[in-house]
This record gives structure tokens, sequence and C-alpha cells, in this order.
């Protein structure tokens, strides 16, 4: 019994049943593939159909059941259809007009679902149900002959590759409640210039309005994620990112010479790999101004790289994170300000920025990424106290003139400073430097150093420090125990005409220690500074601008003057000058009997600056003692 009920319900051989063929089982029909149909002019597919007494619901169409019929002008699909075959209806080159009404299709595979209607390029009209809720992968795949789309209201989700390459196609309306979008699913739609992003969407598919002639876009709150390529080598002009946004795929704005105007607001994305949040405005050469907004946390990899339209660039206060190559190769913008706060950032973030004359290194940073200013304009900056490591060509082929490295710190990366060829004058306070091969080698390779300091607390001097400095004229060692040092540090260094200023109580030393003892010029004349316990204040006239005069009082930890045989100490003085050089102090000597006065080495740089953000440089007049690289504690109210 059960053996002849399964027979009447099971059909191997395919039955036909009005113009149609199909395999039949249990209580499903499936639309199946036949020759009857090249002279069809049209195929409307019922949503059931009755054999033998039985009703089956047609809830599938088999793979290329109607490829190739030339004849087929119009297509209906029922709504009971959960399954259309890969090219099912393609290479039908005369069909003009498809009624779509299957509400959910199974979820695309490459086996069914795909490419229906391939290669049917006179369709003219695409007509969806208004129950459909599932658009299947490459649904309408380059159909040209598609010049409006009318998306149902209960639409859910939306294929990959869905319209791609509809070059008719030029608006279209996201109905509210799609929820998930494919990958690709209006690229190469070249005139489409005109698309809405419901707020039910939160997540835009890789390569979404790729190629197309888009100018304008808003994304809303709700999206929390941008695809790759989303909207690459479109018309956009100017774009906002929303701060809820996590994800932004690499390129994904990239390749539009039409873009002007960015507003980034993501707070915090995702830690950045290789297949996001990379490069998103990689070759927009236009963009004139990006806004950062106020809550933004991370700026990803490559964010802004070689934008060289913008100008100016400002950085919001709570930012944390730099992404490697952030601001490569702006080439147009002269200054920045990098917010304390920052703890965390990649590598050559300002690399190759080839005007860029001003910039600081934060001082919640505990390291200088490698290739940081590489190929920059900056003539100075400040290495905070937070320092510890200086990494690989940091600041190489930068035009600084001076550079004082903070005595925390370990590592100097090999070729740090490479290739400034106005870098004359160092301060050298690095009393623990790493003994290591991998840093502190070579950091001012192809420089052309005149003057070296080394600060009290150097205990070691790493090898090549001072490699193949020919133009190395005077060298200052405050420390009163000479370092054991390699013969290499001072390679190429004209030993017999250079300069080697010491501390007057260990120049007997200097002149027995290896290496040191090869210097012919060694003078002790030296002195530590000490500070007063107190504190006094001065009054500071200085150039704000060249219309402003900018006075100030000072607060400073002020240092104890040296002892100068034949003259007592007076006061300390605060030289007018220009506000942004810095604070220049001057010791003040009479004499005390009517003696010649002391002869003084004046050291270093002659300029006079002394005393700024709290590091002493130079002391000197005719009646100054001379000090060098040392530091005032001491703060400016």
């Amino acid at each position: 019994m059960f053996a002849l009920i399964a027979c009447a319900t099971m059909f191997a051989t395919p039955v036909k049943i009005g113009d149609f063929y199909y395999e039949l089982s249990g209580t499903t029909a499936t639309v199946t593939k036949h020759n009857d149909y090249k002279t069809l002019t049209q195929a409307i597919i019922p949503s059931s159909v009755v054999y033998e007494s039985h009703t089956y619901t047609v809830t599938a169409i088999a793979e290329d059941a109607f490829n190739s019929c030339k004849e087929l002008l119009s297509v209906s699909i029922p709504s009971s259809v959960t399954s259309v075959g890969d090219n099912a209806f393609a290479y039908c080159t005369w069909l003009d007009s498809v009624a779509w009404n299957p509400v959910q299709l199974t979820y695309e595979s490459y086996a069914s679902n795909t490419c229906p209607f391939y290669n049917d390029a006179k369709i003219t009209k695409f007509t969806f149900g208004a129950g459909v809720k599932r658009i299947p992968y490459c649904l309408c795949y380059n159909l040209d002959g598609l010049k409006e789309i009318n998306l149902p209201a209960g639409l859910q989700y939306i294929g990959t590759n869905a319209f791609t390459s509809i070059d008719s196609l030029t608006a279209v309306v996201l109905p509210e409640g799609l929820s998930s979008v494919g990958n690709y699913v209006f690229s190469s739609c070249a005139r489409l210039a005109s698309i809405n992003i419901p707020s039910t969407l939160t997540a835009i598919g890789k390569g979404f309005c790729k190629g197309t002639g888009l100018t304008e876009i808003t994304i809303p709150s709700t999206v929390t994620s941008i695809g790759e390529e989303a909207f690459n080598g479109t018309k956009l002009t100017s774009v906002t990112i929303p701060e809820g946004v996590t994800v932004v795929g690499n390129t994904a704005f990239a390749y539009n010479s039409y873009l002007t105007t960015v507003v980034w607001n993501p707070v915090k994305l995702t830690e950045g790999y290789s297949a996001y949040n990379v490069a998103p405005f990689y070759t927009c050469p236009n963009v004139m101004s990006f806004t950062f907004g106020e809550n933004v946390q991370r700026i990803p990899t490559f964010l802004c790289y070689q934008l060289n339209g913008i100008t100016s660039l400002e950085l919001p206060a709570g930012l944390e994170f730099i992404g490697r190559y952030a601001f490569s190769g702006l080439k147009q913008i002269t200054e920045v300000t990098v917010p304390d706060g920052v703890n965390s950032m990649g590598s050559g973030i300002f690399s190759s920025c080839t005007n860029l004359a001003s910039v600081n290194i934060p001082t919640s940073i505990t390291y200088v990424p490698d290739h940081y200013c590489y190929g920059t304009a900056i003539t100075e900056i400040e290495i905070p106290s937070s320092v510890t490591s200086i990494e690989t060509y940091a600041f190489g082929s930068t035009k600084l003139t001076s550079i004082t490295i903070p005595e925390g710190v370990t590592s100097v990366g090999t070729e740090a400073f490479s290739t400034c060829k106005d870098l004359k004058y160092v301060v050298w306070n690095a009393k623990n430097a790493s003994n290591s091969y991998a840093s502190n080698t070579h950091p001012f390779v192809y420089c052309n150093l005149n003057s070296i300091t080394f600060g009290e607390k150097v205990t070691y001097i790493s090898p090549y420090l001072c490699f193949d400095q020919p133009n190395l004229a005077e060298i200052y060692n405050y420390a009163a125990t000479p370092q054991t040092i390699n013969s290499n540090v001072f390679y190429n260094v004209p030993k017999s005409t250079c300069q080697l200023y010491v501390p007057k109580e260990s120049l007997e030393d200097y002149k027995a220690k290896a290496v040191w003892q090869d210097f012919l010029n060694i003078v002790g004349v030296l002195s530590t500074l000490k500070y007063a316990d107190s504190t006094t204040t001065v009054t500071y006239l200085g150039q704000l601008d060249t219309d402003t005069l900018h006075q100030a009082s000072l607060t400073l930890r002020m240092p104890v003057a040296p002892t100068i045989d034949g003259f007592h100490f007076v006061k300390w003085e605060v030289l007018p000058g220009d506000f942004a050089d810095g604070i220049v102090l001057q010791a003040i000597y009479e004499a005390g009997v009517p003696t010649p006065a002391p002869v003084v080495a004046n050291p270093a740089n002659p300029a006079q600056k002394l005393i700024r953000r709290g590091n002493v440089y130079i002391l000197r007049d005719d009646k100054m003692y001379t000090l060098t690289g040392a530091s005032v504690a001491g703060s400016m109210e």
C-alpha cells in the first residue's frame, strides 16, 4: 500500500502540464528544461499545477530551463517560487518584460538563484511584486535596457551584483526596512546619480556604488560599516562619515577626482588590518577640506595619504591613536599640532610632507615611530621627557638644525636623523642607551655635525654615534668620569683639530682614557649647573609678532651662578628678543679687583638662546660664564 502511494506522487520523468514540463515530487513541482520552449513568446509560470488529481505548488525553476529561448518576450515568476536555477532565462535575446514575484527565495548560492537573466540586454521592464523580500545574486546583472527600478516596500535583502552594470539606470530608491545588501549591488551603473541609504541598513556592502555617477550621498547614523570600494570611482563632491562607523573598507572612497570635502566623525574604528580601514580616500587629489569630529579617538592607516589638496590639518583634542602613514605626502600643510593624549602612533605619519615646518611630539607618547617626520621641512622639534625610543629614520632628511635627546631615551634607531644636512648641534642626554647594534648606531649618518654635547649623566656612548663626521669641531662632555667607548664612535672625526671640552676636575682622566686621549685639544672648562632652592620672578619683554611687544612675568628656579675668579655675580638678566625663539638668560658679573677678564671658551652655537621649555642651551657674554646643555626646572606664569 505504501509503495503504491509513493508511485502516485513521485515522477522520475518530467511531465507536461500546460506549456511547461515539470518534475513532480511530493507536493512540489520544478519547471524543467525542454526544447519545446524554443517557440514560446511568453512564459507565465503558474504558482501551482494539477496532475492526476493532485495539486503541486511550483517552487523551483531548473538551471538553464529557458536558456537561449530567443522568441521569448515576457516572463512572469510566481510568488511561490523559492529557487531559480543559474542562467534559467539567460541569452533570451528578445526578452523585454519580467514580472518577478518570488517572496523569499532560498539564501543565495552559486548553484541557484544566480544570474537568471544573464545577457538579456533588451529587457526594459522589470517589475517586482509587492510581497518580494529577497532579491537574489546577479538578478539584473548587466541588463542595460533597464532605465528604472521600483523596489517593493517590504524588501529586506539585495544580493551581490543584483543590479551591477546597468548603464541606463539613473536613480534608485531603497525602501526603509532594507536590512542587508551584498557586494557590488549597484557597481558600474555609470549613470546612476541618485540613491538613498535607508536608516534600517547598518552595513554598506563592498563595492556598493563603485564606478557610478553618484554626486551626493547621506550616510545615516545607523551605519556602522562601509565596505571596501563602496564608493570607489564615483563623482561624490563631499562626504560625511557618521560617529558610529567602526569599519571603513580599503579604498572605500578612492579614485574620485570630484571629491573636495570630507567630514570624518567615526569615534573609534576597529583596529586596522589590511582588509579594512586602510587608504579610504586614496587618489582623491582635489580634497581640500578634511575635518575631524570632536569625538574622534582613532585615525586609521593611510586615512589622508597623499591628499595633496589639504592645506591645513586640525586634530581633535581627544585623539588617542594615529595609524601608519595617515598623513603621509600632504605637501601643502605647514604645521600640525598632535594633541597630548595620543598614546599610539604608526610609522611614517607625516613622512614626505615636504612643506611641514612645525610639528610636535605629544608628551603622552613613549616612542617616536619610524619615519615620523621623514622628508619634512622641520627645523626644530622638542622630544619630550616621556620618550624612551626614537625609531629608525624618524627624522631623516629633515631640515633640523639642532636636537636634544632626553635622559630617558634608551634606543635611537639606526639612521634616525640621517641625511639632515643642516643638523649642526646635538645635545645627547640619553644616560642609559642600549648597547645594541640594532639601535643607537649611525643615528647621524650623512649629517654635518659641528657640535655635540654629552650630558653629565651619560655613562654609555654607543658605537658609530658620531661616525664619519669630518666637520665636527666641538665636543662637550659633562660626564665627570670619561666613558669607555669604541673607536668607531668618532670614526673620521678630525681629532687633531676638534675641541674637546670636559669638566675641569676631570681633565687628566680624559687625557688618560682610551679614544678620548686621541683628541689633541682637550680643555677642562665645563661646570655642572646647580639650582637655587627658591624661585625668582623676572620680567620678559619680547616680540610676539611684527606689531606687538609681549611682556610676561616668569617664575623660574634660577641656576646658581658659577664662580669666576676675579669677578662676583650681580644678577640674572632676561634679554629681550623674539618670543618664539625662547628665553635668554644672561649672568651679569662685576670685576672684584681690577684684573683682566678671564678668557672663557664659547662652546656650541653662538646664538643667544638659553632657556626654552625648561632647557638651557647657552649663557654667553663678555662677562658671562658659559654653560651648555644643562636643564633648568621652572615654570612660566
